[in-house]
């Protein structure tokens, strides 16, 4: 999906996401040299996200 496509439906959105690029990265993140660098960022994004919830 074209990344103008993404940043827009971000843009729109009302859900609590956050956007983020990983130039050189495709669908296959999982698959590819320094995935870990990816998984941190959601694994962030998730503990951030919990931590929001419980302190509401």
């Amino acid at each position: 999906m074209p990344a103008a496509v993404v940043r827009e439906t971000h843009r729109r959105s009302a859900a609590p996401t956050e956007y983020r690029e990983y130039p050189g990265r495709d669908h296959g993140t999982a698959f590819h040299d320094g995935w870990e660098a990816v998984a941190d960022d959601a694994l962030d994004l998730a503990l951030r996200a919990r931590q929001t919830a419980h302190s509401s």
